[in-house]
């Protein structure tokens, strides 16, 4: 549940990026975005995360605020990794432009979890509805359900349409 997309880093494994300051704690599964805290913010009892993405080349602090607090950072890695960890039960939705469709927004109800990364708005945002969890990335949005009749239901599949 800590590496079906990205890896949650062991407590052995963390490392600081002693240039920027931040102890790092997740890594994107090729290695090109990394979560953390910054030292400074360590004596706080729920600090903020701040991400990096490594597409680019590295400038002096080129961390970036995602969440503004860790435990809300561990909220949206749970929902993460359950989104992909069943690829058989995942799918995707196009949204219109960069809202979702609106049958999806009329019916889903919005997760009390802030879009992110704050740093750059708009963000991400969760939705859930019956067997159905979503993340829309303003541009993309990737669900997951919970059995394969709640996906079929979802992506507009029939049983009764089904050719044998």
């Amino acid at each position: 549940m800590t590496d079906n997309q990205d890896s949650l880093l062991a407590p052995k494994d963390l490392y600081l990026d002693a240039d920027r300051g931040v102890l790092v704690f997740r890594v994107e599964n090729q290695s090109c975005a990394y979560w953390g805290i910054r030292v400074t913010d360590l004596d706080q009892d729920d600090p903020p995360v701040v991400v990096r993405a490594d597409l680019v080349r590295p400038t002096a602090d080129d961390w970036a605020a995602w969440l503004g607090r860790v435990s809300v950072a561990f909220v949206e890695i749970v929902l993460s990794e359950a989104l992909c960890a069943d690829e058989d039960l995942m799918g995707w939705v196009t949204p219109d432009d960069t809202d979702l469709p609106e049958d999806i927004a009329a019916t889903f109800r919005r997760l009390p979890l802030p879009e992110y990364p704050i740093s750059q708005q708009p963000g991400s945002r969760w939705y859930a509805h019956d067997e159905i969890i979503l993340r829309d990335d303003r541009g993309t949005a990737m669900f997951r359900a919970r059995t394969e009749a709640a996906f079929d239901r979802f992506d507009g599949e029939d049983e009764d349409d089904e050719v044998d």
